[in-house]
């Protein structure tokens, strides 16, 4: 009997295809007279697509086939499965004056889709822009990206939330948004702080446009890490409630929160 028809028997035709596409190495071993068969999963081309599963068949020589027991070592996210999880678009601005000009390598910007590929196992697509720090250009930049047009259930910017006079982020975020959310911002300072004094002069905020939510971050990469790991525990419960997607996390890159009932 071959692996096919083991899973087609016990599982269906549906799952059958999926482990015969996505699993596919064996190891034997001699476990209890029988040989133990292990088949595991091989990589999905996109890390952050990955998922553990096993099926443990035993061959038992005196009836020359395999009877089969499996056991699924994974949660049931696998059987739904990335093939059920939303696409999520996610919308990125950096907001530099130089970077927007050519002047300046755009890092910071990079340094979030980064990030969020390695934590978010759902499939990913960024809408991704440079602006200049201009107020006007910025809020319809936030606007298109949580309008229906490209529904971002997350809009990600950076730079423009210092003191300076063209550092204009934050009210930018404040006259779109239909909802502020402070603890965003405080949360962030709390974090850099411990790193350095001036972080009392950072003014980024969190807020909620439509089913966005729009997050502002420094400009400095290092900083930007730091801060995004702080808050983003809190975004996807955030989502749930506004009516966005479901967003799910890699536990060991990103644990989340979510209440117990939600989880």
């Amino acid at each position: 009997m071959s692996f096919g028809d083991i899973t087609r028997h016990f599982s269906g035709i549906w799952i059958s295809r999926l482990v015969e596409t996505y699993f596919c190495e064996k190891e034997e071993e001699i476990f209890g007279g029988c040989t133990k068969i292990r088949w595991t999963q091989a990589e999905y081309p996109i890390e952050s697509h990955k998922r553990i599963i096993d099926f443990d068949g035993y061959s038992h020589p005196s009836q020359g086939r395999l009877s089969f027991c499996y056991r699924l070592a994974v949660s049931v996210s696998f059987l739904h499965g990335r093939y059920s999880m939303d696409t999520l678009t996610i919308g990125v601005i950096n907001v530099s004056d130089r970077a927007s000009k050519g002047l300046y390598e755009d890092i910071p910007g990079k340094a979030v889709c980064s990030l969020l590929e390695k934590w978010i196992r759902n499939p990913l697509q960024f809408v991704y822009q440079v602006l200049p720090d201009e107020q006007a250009v910025l809020e319809e930049a936030l606007r298109k990206m949580a309008g229906p047009k490209h529904r971002c259930c997350l809009v990600v910017t950076t730079g423009g939330t210092g003191p300076a006079v063209r550092d204009l982020t934050p009210e930018a975020t404040e006259t779109v948004c239909q909802k502020m959310l402070p603890g965003f911002g405080e949360r962030m300072r709390q974090v850099s702080l411990q790193k350095v004094p001036t972080a009392i002069l950072s003014r980024q905020t969190a807020g909620i446009l439509q089913q966005s939510i729009i997050v502002n971050l420094p400009g400095k990469p290092r900083a930007i890490a730091e801060c995004l790991e702080a808050v983003f525990p809190a975004i996807p419960y955030t989502i749930d409630l506004i009516g966005g997607p479901r967003i799910e996390t890699d536990p060991e890159q990103m644990p989340v929160f979510r209440p117990p009932d939600k989880a």
